[in-house]
């Protein structure tokens, strides 16, 4: 059993919490109104209170949201995305000039992104090796 499930345990039973689950409940609750507030800002429409089953749809449709985009930059037509993804995150590090700077969180973005789109590449093309090779039998 985890310290978290002992934690729980603990708050259902309602006898003598120990400040180790309070702290843990307390924590979880923030990250999850942390992530709520930063969702809602950010146009995902949550309700007006924190709810783990709406942070959770909207972490899917952010995941489909990027798995989407890399298959689309993945196509051939766009062979040079990852390399500019790259320059500009390059850039953004480097601007060095008081009030234009871009938060490392954006920059680690542009370069995961085109990573990405190159493993999407890879997956494309094994996809497509292993179809031609069922098809060629």
């Amino acid at each position: 059993m985890s310290k978290y499930e002992t934690y729980l345990e603990e708050l259902d039973s309602g006898t003598d919490v120990s400040s180790d689950a309070l702290e843990a409940a307390t924590d979880a609750l923030a990250f999850v109104t942390s992530l709520h507030t930063a969702f809602s800002e950010s146009g995902y429409d949550l309700g007006e209170d924190p709810d783990t089953s709406n942070l959770e749809k909207v972490l899917d449709i952010m995941a489909g949201e990027l798995a989407a985009a890399s298959l689309f930059l993945a196509e051939d037509s766009f062979a040079a995305v990852p390399k500019m993804l790259r320059t500009i995150a390059s850039a953004f590090e480097n601007t060095g000039k008081p009030g234009e700077e871009v938060p490392q969180v954006i920059i680690n973005g542009y370069n995961s992104l085109a990573a990405r789109i190159e493993a999407t590449r890879v997956q494309k093309q094994q996809m497509k090796d292993l179809v031609e090779a069922q098809t060629a039998k």
